[in-house]
Parts: C-alpha cells; structure tokens; sequence
C-alpha cells in the first residue's frame, strides 16, 4: 500500500518558472530595459545560480533534504515582492542584484526536491508518484506562472503582483513540506 505524501512541485515550479520566463519579460516590456542586456543578464543570472547547486546539494546532504527545501521555499517568500520592487528602480545593475537574490533560492528548491520527491513514495509506485506529482505540478503551477503574472498585472495594474503569487505558492509548498515527517 502506497503511503500518501504531499508533493511541494507546484510551489518550486511556481516560483521557478516565474524567474526563468516572466521576469526577462517583466524586465523588457514592463520596465523597459533594453533587452538584449536582459538576455545577458539573465543567461549570468542562471548560471551563478546553476553554480550554486553543488553547495546546495552538500548542504541538503548534511543538514537533510527538507531543511534546505525549506529555506529555499522561506528564501522565496521573503525575497520575491522585495525583488520585483528593486527591479523597478531604473537601474538595470540593481536589477540584476534583484533578480539573483531572488533566483538564488532556486538552488536551494531544487537539488533538495529532487533528493527528498523520491522518497515520498514506496519503491512500487516511486517513478509514477514521482511522475505524475513532479510534471504535473510543474505544469499546473510553473507553467501557467507567466500567464498568471500577466494576468496579475493586467487586472490590477500593480506591476509588483506576481509577487503576491510567488508568496501564495511558496505558503501551499510549505505547508505540504511541513506534513513530510522523513527527511534524506
């Protein structure tokens, strides 16, 4: 029998995607930075953030999976509306340093998640809870981030929304987070 687990997919991919795909476009079209330079600061801004994923995953291999997934998640939460604000401040050096404190989370959710996820499921069904929870997750929540983003932005007028939708996925990953008594 198959233990029921939470699965915390949709807020990583939420918050994810979002710096992957809408914050270039945030930067671009919103805000008006030239975007050839957003391109490039984007390509240095996953990159550092790639970097960081070794230290992330000895971190998570000493400290425990959840613990650090757990940080990435809070690190999120706490960095998303702060970020988007500085983004804003016609300054695209600042906007950089903005951008990668938020995407620095990143690492810090996924090397832990692809470390704990597998675990959540007993061996028989392990690929396909891991499957279906990850995929769909990742579509139903990071997927859907720009298109949510925009719309955000459209209905309110507030550039700075996405943020709120940022904190609102991180809040259900942390709950599901806090239901999961193992840690690897």
């Amino acid at each position: 029998m198959s233990r029921p687990r939470r699965n915390a997919g949709p807020s990583s991919g939420g918050a994810i995607f979002l710096g992957l795909t809408y914050i270039g476009i945030y930067l671009s079209t919103d805000l008006g930075y030239d975007s050839t330079q957003v391109l490039w600061l984007s390509a240095s801004v996953v990159l550092v953030t790639v970097l960081l994923m070794v230290p992330a995953g000895w971190l998570a291999a000493r400290f425990g999976s959840r613990r650090i997934l757990l940080f990435g998640l809070l690190g999120f939460l706490v960095t998303a509306y702060p970020a988007m604000m500085l983004m804003g401040r016609h300054s695209l050096p600042l906007a950089g340093v903005a951008y990668l404190l938020f995407m620095l989370s990143s690492a810090f959710v996924q090397v832990p998640a692809a470390s704990l996820w597998p675990h959540l499921f007993e061996r028989r069904v392990r690929y396909t809870g891991m499957a279906i929870g990850y995929n769909v997750g990742t579509v139903l929540a990071g997927g859907t981030a720009p298109y949510i983003s925009a719309f955000l932005v459209q209905r309110t007028g507030n550039l700075l929304s996405p943020a709120f939708f940022v904190m609102v996925v991180c809040v259900i990953g942390i709950g599901a987070l806090l239901t999961v008594r193992e840690d690897v």
